[in-house]
């Protein structure tokens, strides 16, 4: 169970990387940080240690209880390649009043819709309590409808084209509605995402073709993510991957230890999951974390391809590394040793010769900012 769910939800969390901008610029070292579930970081680049390996599956459970992390992560996904211009977050009385929703049969829901009069842009997800998602697509049928019907956007025929082309699409107990932006109109990007923004039902089947159909009175596998309880954004976080990964056939609870704990655990292998963070290296080498002999590699991860590509990638240069990662990154995406949550970066360019006396750190290329010497006449 453990090998499965390693190879399902391994996680590479917070993770910093290190980089810097050649050329005619000159550039301090850029940080990013990246966050997920499975596969962390003690010190590939001087790091914060950490996330994991992995174990079971399970079933969806239907709630009515709202899951703000699948609602957050499908509108921004939408929102990617559908941005809402002059954007307008969506509360209880736009949703009662504006897309004519009962508020009754919704857990939760979160929402854009552009403020221009000029645009039609329109990003919203709900989340249907059980046994009211057709109610809920009706409504937005109906709403879609009035768009048109009801000549809203009489003056502007585009609006009307693309209200009238209004996507509506429901997965599990999930309903969506998108409406293409003037700047952006084209709808195939906009199919993609709804297709891959978050899928219950795919999550549904990945489990049970793991785990093999639902038994009679099957008790739910147990699954424990393991976190630093120092760092309470992490346990948070923590608690939100925890509560989307939970369902009828499985159950993940956090286990929020000290640090010293935390990473004993983690060289002993003694974890199901766990949540980290991990800083990477100007090159963007990840070997550490997913090679064979990788030292971060806590859940103990590899396949040949993953060596070849990773070879590849630290011997390759110029378009052919560029290729090598694309390859790599492809590869784990299908694969997935880990889950990332979240990815951040930092960096400092400035015109060659114009600054002077940047010290630059791992977490701060901004460090000492008040002793950096500045030549205008250049």
């Amino acid at each position: 169970m453990k090998k499965i769910l390693a190879l399902l939800l391994a996680a590479l969390l917070p993770m910093s990387l290190l980089a810097a901008c050649g050329s005619s610029a000159d550039s301090a070292p850029a940080s990013s940080e990246s966050t997920s579930a499975a596969a962390s970081s003690e010190a590939a680049s001087s790091a914060e240690s950490i996330i994991g390996g992995a174990d079971s599956e399970t079933d969806i459970v239907v709630s009515d209880e709202a899951n703000t992390a699948n609602l957050d992560a499908a509108v921004a996904a939408i929102e990617a390649v559908n941005p809402i211009a002059n954007p307008r977050a969506l509360d209880d009385f736009s949703v009662e009043n504006e897309l004519m929703l009962t508020m009754d049969n919704l857990a939760g829901y979160k929402g854009d819709v552009t403020n221009d009069q000029a645009d039609c842009g329109l990003v919203f997800v709900a989340q249907a309590k059980d046994g009211k998602v057709d109610a809920v697509k009706a409504e937005l049928e109906a709403y879609k409808e009035s768009l048109s019907a009801n000549d809203l956007y009489a003056e502007f025929a585009d609006k009307v084209a693309l209200a009238k082309d209004a996507r509506i699409v429901t997965n599990g107990n999930y309903v969506a509605i998108v409406i293409a932006g003037i700047a952006n109109p084209d709808y195939a990007p906009i199919d993609t995402a709804l297709e891959t923004a978050y899928s219950a039902a795919a999550y549904t089947r990945a489990l049970n073709e793991a785990l093999g159909e639902p038994r009679e009175n099957e008790k739910p596998r147990t699954l424990t993510l393991l976190v630093n309880q120092e760092n309470s954004f992490k346990v948070t976080a923590a608690e939100e991957v925890a509560f989307s990964l939970s369902n009828q056939r499985l159950t993940v609870t956090v286990d929020a230890v000290p640090w010293d704990t935390f990473l004993s655990r983690l060289q002993d292998g003694n974890f199901d999951l766990y949540y980290g963070e991990c800083r990477l290296t100007a090159d963007w080498d990840v070997s550490a974390l997913l090679g064979w002999e990788g030292s971060l590699n806590y859940g103990g991860w590899g396949d040949e391809e993953t060596e070849r590509l990773l070879s590849l990638c630290r011997t390759a240069e110029g378009d052919s590394r560029d290729a090598a990662l694309r390859q790599l990154w492809e590869h784990l995406l299908d694969t997935a040793p880990f889950a990332p949550v979240c990815f951040k970066a930092l960096s400092v360019l400035t015109t060659e010769g114009v600054f002077s006396g940047l010290t630059p750190t791992e977490t701060n290329p901004f460090f000492r900012m008040g002793r950096w010497s500045v030549q205008l006449e250049k």
